[in-house]
C-alpha cells in the first residue's frame, strides 16, 4: 500500500470511529443507534396539539376549528389567561413523561424542555419561569421536581429567571390523578399554594408544567400568583390531555 493509500484508510478509520462514537447511545422508543436519546423518525411520530383552544390548549376536534374558545372555557372561569402545549398526552409522549418523572431519566426532560423551547409559538416573553411547585415531601423522596427540569432547559434558549422561592405547595389531600372531574380536581387544590410577595418588575409570569389534564392546578396556582402581583399568567406545558 502506498504511503498516500496508508493515509487515506487512516482516515477513513477514524472517520468511521467518530460517526459510530457520536451514535453511541440508544432511542428511548425503537432502541436504534442515534446522537440524541430519541432518533428523528420517532420525533416525527410524536403526537402534536394541531389546532388547539387558545385558551386551555385543549386539542379541538374538526368541526370546533376557528372557535375562540372550547365549549369548556365558554363555561369555566381558569385562572390564567392562556395556554399552550407542545404534545398532545398520548402514546409515546406519556412514556418519555413518566419514565422521565418518576423513573429519574432527567435527559429526557432534557430532551422535551429543548423541544418546548424550539417548538411553541411566543407572543411575548414572559418576566419569569414558574414552575408548578411540588409539596416538599414528594421532593424529597423523588429528589427533583420535573416541571424545574423542564424550565431549566428552555431557559437555555430563553434566559429568563426561574422562581422555586415565592411559592410553596402542600400535600393535596388525594393524588390528582385518582380525581377525573375538574370540579373534583379544584376542590383537593383550593388552597394548596402560599405565596410571597413578586417582584415588582415580575408582571407576567409563565407556569411551567410537564402534564395539563383538567387545567385545575395550573388555574389554582394563577390565581395565587395573581394574588402575589403578576397581571397576566400564561400556562407552558409539555403535553395536554385530549377531552374531547
Amino acid at each position: 500500500m502506498s504511503k498516500s493509500g496508508y493515509l487515506k484508510s487512516v482516515q477513513g478509520f477514524f472517520k468511521t470511529g467518530f460517526a459510530q462514537l457520536a451514535l453511541s447511545q440508544h432511542c428511548f422508543l425503537c432502541h436504534s443507534l442515534n446522537a440524541d436519546i430519541i432518533c428523528p423518525d420517532c420525533l416525527q411520530d410524536l403526537p402534536r396539539i394541531g389546532n388547539a383552544c387558545p385558551r386551555c390548549a385543549q386539542a379541538l376536534p374538526v368541526h370546533l376549528t376557528g372557535a375562540e374558545h372550547c365549549p369548556f372555557c365558554q363555561k369555566q372561569k381558569l385562572g390564567f389567561d392562556t395556554a399552550q402545549a407542545a404534545f398532545q398526552y398520548a402514546y409515546p409522549v406519556n412514556k418519555l413523561i413518566l419514565a422521565g418523572k418518576y423513573h429519574y431519566r432527567l435527559e429526557l426532560l432534557r430532551y422535551l424542555g429543548t423541544f418546548m423551547a424550539q417548538q411553541l409559538p411566543l407572543d411575548e416573553l414572559p418576566d419569569v419561569l414558574l414552575p408548578v411547585p411540588s409539596p416538599l415531601s414528594m421532593l424529597r423522596r423523588r429528589g427533583y421536581n420535573q416541571a424545574v427540569e423542564l424550565a431549566r432547559w428552555i431557559q437555555k434558549r430563553y434566559p429568563l429567571p426561574i422562581d422555586t422561592r415565592h411559592v410553596s405547595c402542600h400535600n393535596k389531600k388525594h393524588a390528582q390523578a385518582e380525581l377525573t372531574t375538574y370540579q373534583e380536581r379544584q376542590r383537593n387544590v383550593r388552597g394548596i399554594f402560599q405565596v410571597q410577595p413578586l417582584p415588582a418588575h415580575w408582571r407576567h409570569v409563565w407556569i411551567i408544567d410537564d402534564v395539563m389534564t383538567t387545567g385545575a392546578t395550573a388555574s389554582e396556582l394563577a390565581k395565587t400568583v395573581r394574588h402575589a402581583g403578576a397581571e397576566k399568567v400564561t400556562v407552558w406545558c409539555c403535553a395536554r390531555n385530549q377531552r374531547f
